[in-house]
């Protein structure tokens, strides 16, 4: 990779130049300064011949966040001596073998060459005094130091190092914070003040997003690679490219992320985990980046609409927050979809419980599946729309195939349209005889009949009258007595009972009147014709229950006088007035 091995070459010649000396390595937060550097001299163990004029043959590091003084740099310093070369340090007598923390620690060890040291605390701070030299020291996060050390001090240590103690040392800071005028971190300010003074050698680290992508997905479960040429990778590349992601930390996290959700769903949701791994990429590099500053509900709630109408009540900080939250939404072309939930869930716990979600996998994955079904018969539907090429025989038996393989899968509008198609061509298929198992399952699902006339847009009236036929097959219907008497409670009654009434004939309307003792019949029938609805099944009742009282009148004379009189003049023949008698 190009900018590591830019920082080798460098190092190579910082090492060995025969002077001691500063080199900074400055790169944005994230970037893997730390992991480059220490990649580097673990492999510098295997290339001892190419330093064979390099006096410092010891490691040590240090990182400044949480030294409270220069003391505890030292002793850090000392724990951490490493031999650069083993060859080079087998045999000789060093105190290199992790000296503990404090100066006291000293107290009490047994040395190879003197002995044992006892109460001298003196001689235990000459000792480590002595061990610090000749050293290639590195101290990392500069821009972490902790105000007690005071920056005069740290700058004194590194410049005495390097001119009193023949070392070389490296500096590590991230350059995001010290570019900052506002930063008040004093080290840096000297830093900056006295860098020609103190650095010899500066390297900005700046890798590229596709360098830090290697790193951080090498060796990834995903078979993910820049090269790699499968669905995951394309889905999670297509999302990370735009964003221009160099920091290995985030990386790393939204590696774990897509490999944790890979174990855990991808063998029950396969297709409900490939459909979401830009999604994951997306929410997980928000949530990294900027959890800090938003929490996640804000980034689940968010709407383009919802922040674009702006209430003019609202305050203006509020405002404001809602603008910046919109603009940094949209930079990362994030649109909220219902896997987010689980994405959330994911960042919150750190882990997948998918009995919380498995309603919302189950839909998902059947949405999957029903779009690639669509995708493979608009296929077949080429044949037919987009050129003159293929004959009616070949259109016919692709289509008749495809209904035949995916008969329990596709959609009864979709296998309608087929086959309509196909008799259209020269086929000659029972439409309503074919799909007459499929009806039944997709019907047996309704529970109420609302929901078939919801579709009623997709397919022919043919398709919903035979529907609903089956409906009511399925569903045996309110016995008539019942029905009427849901349409005619007092102050209880809905509109919607009605449909319990579509089924009966004219003939259950006839019977029903003729027959039943129900004191109050007369009243409920009057009330029924005023409540059913002006709708066209509405209508189709009324016409059913009129022509069953133009009977009933036709009977005798007394049942004419009843249904006239007492239920709608319009629907007897004229005849003698008979009014009923009055009584006080």
């Amino acid at each position: 990779m190009k900018t590591y091995a830019q920082l080798q070459k460098t190092l190579d010649h910082f090492l060995n130049d025969s002077k001691p000396g500063v080199f900074s390595i400055k790169g944005h937060w994230g970037v893997g300064k730390t992991f480059a550097l220490t990649e580097y001299f673990l492999g510098l163990k295997k290339r001892e011949k190419d330093f064979k004029e390099l006096e410092q043959s010891t490691y040590s590091y240090c990182s400044l966040f949480g030294q409270q003084s220069i003391d505890t740099i030292k002793s850090t310093l000392c724990g951490s001596f490493e031999p650069i070369f083993e060859q080079r340090c087998k045999g000789k007598k060093h105190l290199l073998k992790r000296v503990p923390g404090s100066l006291k620690a000293v107290d009490g060890l047994q040395f190879p060459f003197l002995g044992k040291i006892k109460g001298t605390d003196l001689l235990a701070q000459v000792l480590l005094e002595q061990s610090i030299q000749n050293l290639v020291v590195c101290f990392d996060d500069l821009d972490r130091k902790e105000p007690a050390l005071t920056d005069s001090a740290f700058l004194g240590l590194v410049t005495g190092l390097r001119d009193l103690k023949n070392c070389k040392v490296i500096l590590l800071y991230n350059d995001d914070i010290v570019e900052d005028e506002k930063d008040t971190n004093e080290v840096f300010k000297s830093f900056m003040e006295y860098r020609e003074k103190v650095v010899d050698y500066e390297f900005a680290f700046r890798p590229s997003p596709d360098e830090c992508f290697e790193i951080a997905f090498k060796g990834n479960k995903l078979g993910i690679s820049l090269t790699a040429d499968n669905e995951p990778a394309k889905a999670v590349l297509t999302a990370l490219r735009p964003l221009k992601l160099s920091n290995i930390r985030i990386l790393k996290k939204v590696r774990n992320a897509l490999e944790c959700f890979k174990d855990t769903l991808s063998q029950k949701y396969p297709k409900s985990l490939s459909s979401h791994h830009g999604q994951i990429v997306k929410l997980c590099t928000i949530y990294y980046r900027h959890g800090a500053d938003l929490r996640l509900e804000d980034i689940l709630g968010f709407t383009r609409h919802l922040f674009a109408a702006a209430n003019d009540n609202e305050k203006n900080d509020t405002k404001k927050k809602k603008e910046e939250l919109s603009k940094l939404l949209e930079g990362y072309d994030y649109h909220r979809s219902d896997f987010d939930k689980i994405i959330a869930s994911f960042l919150r716990d750190g882990y997948l419980e998918i009995s919380n979600h498995c309603t919302l996998l189950n839909n998902i994955e059947k949405r999957k599946n029903y779009s690639e079904l669509q995708a493979e018969h608009s296929a077949l539907w080429n044949k037919l729309s987009n050129n003159f090429i293929a004959t009616a025989e070949e259109f016919i038996e692709g289509q008749k195939d495809f209904l035949d393989t995916h008969y329990d899968e596709i959609g009864i509008f979709d296998m309608e349209a087929a086959l309509r198609a196909i008799n259209a061509v020269g086929g000659n298929i029972d439409v309503f005889d074919y799909m007459d198992k499929r009806l039944r399952s997709h019907v047996r699902r309704m529970t109420l009949i609302w929901t078939l006339r919801d579709e009623a847009y997709r397919g022919t009236k043919e398709l919903l009258d035979r529907c609903e036929e089956i409906y009511w097959e399925e569903h045996q219907p309110l016995p008539i007595d019942e029905a009427i008497m849901l349409m005619t409670k007092v102050n209880q009654w809905a509109t919607d009972d009605f449909i319990y009434l579509e089924p009966q004939s004219e003939d259950d309307f006839y019977e029903y009147f003729t027959t039943t003792d129900d004191p109050k019949l007369i009243g409920k029938i009057k009330e029924l014709r005023f409540r059913l609805p002006h709708s066209e099944k509405g209508k189709e009742i009324l016409t059913k229950l009129n022509s069953a009282l133009l009977r009933v009148a036709e009977r005798s004379e007394i049942d004419k006088l009843r249904v006239r009189h007492y239920i709608s003049e319009d629907l007897a023949p004229d005849s003698e007035e008979i009014k009923p008698a009055v009584t006080d």
